[in-house]
């Protein structure tokens, strides 16, 4: 029992959930500034106000001189309070089928894992360094992407004289494109053949000279569903001030999109390869193992689009 409760401790720390309110947060601190005291509803004590602590219906901010608060909530929207203003959480509208609602809910349920599912993936958080083992794809890797021209990376082995780099149907021979190159890592270039969304291409890449070589899938979004997303995640960090709070918040939810590599890319280029919070190292160390980054590989040959 000590254990699941330090386990939950961690999960929840970056957002400050406190599991005697209501389980559904209506709203979030993103940025504070100077003296900011929030209160509970139905409580008459003033704690200090924190970065990513969730608000609840009926629940007051108080600003004071020369400070600022910076609240999100779930439907996209953002309020900003002044010093010296205070602000009582409203009941929120009726909901709106949306991304920012798909995001919300997508946020909600890392707070639902079973006690198996949580300390397993804890555990796998532990140790984040990647066992990467000759040639390695590391992006993109048995996933969906967002962009129709993606950056090719991997893993470079030494005394490798190059890389011979073949990218194809999955249920088609020969390759659709196939070149040769010093070094990772390479932009599909615009000369190459079109990627068509929602077909499931394999990518191999074969160290020259060392006979070594790796092989992933990947299946590029439709345009519409990339553009709401890359939009949905415009606006997601234009309200999270904080990089760990972002990075998190935001791969988990291209993880529900099943966009596993951007998701990593995204954490590597915001926190870097070793995040220090719980919360991101958790969310990473599952993202490895969708893709296939961890001890258990994923599939490398999906009959379908997943």
């Amino acid at each position: 029992m000590r254990r699941w409760s330090v386990v939950m401790g961690c999960l929840v720390g970056l957002l400050g959930v406190s599991w005697s309110l209501a389980k559904e947060p209506v709203g979030v601190l993103v940025e504070v500034k100077g003296s900011v005291q929030v209160r509970r509803h139905q409580s008459r004590q003033w704690l200090p106000a924190q970065i990513n602590l969730p608000l609840y219906p009926g629940d007051t901010v108080r600003v004071g001189h020369e400070s600022l608060a910076v609240l999100w909530f779930a439907d996209g929207t953002m309020r900003r309070l002044k010093a010296g203003s205070r602000w009582t959480v409203p009941q929120p509208p009726a909901p709106r089928p949306s991304m920012w609602q798909e995001l919300w809910a997508s946020l909600r349920q890392r707070f639902r894992l079973t006690s198996e599912q949580t300390l397993n993936t804890v555990a796998a958080a532990r140790t984040l360094t990647l066992p990467l083992k000759g040639v390695t794809i590391l992006f993109p890797r048995n996933s969906r992407i967002l962009s129709d021209r993606p950056v090719l990376d991997w893993q470079p082995v030494p005394k490798a004289q190059g890389y011979r780099i073949t990218i194809g149907l999955f249920d088609r021979n020969p390759p659709t494109w196939e070149t040769v190159v010093e070094r990772p890592p390479l932009r599909y270039p615009d000369d190459a053949p079109p990627l068509v969304p929602g077909k499931v291409y394999v990518w191999r890449v074969e160290a020259i000279g060392v006979a070594e070589s790796d092989t992933a899938w990947f299946v590029v979004v439709p345009p519409a569903e990339a553009r709401d997303l890359r939009f949905t995640l415009q606006r997601l960090r234009e309200r999270v001030s904080h990089p760990d709070a972002y990075a998190a918040i935001a791969a988990e939810f291209l993880e529900s999109r099943k966009c596993y590599s951007d998701a990593i890319r995204l954490i590597w280029q915001t926190v870097g390869r070793s995040p220090q919070n719980p919360a991101v190292q958790i969310a990473l160390a599952q993202l490895y193992h969708l893709v296939g980054l961890s001890d258990e590989p994923a599939p490398l040959h999906p009959t379908s689009e997943p």
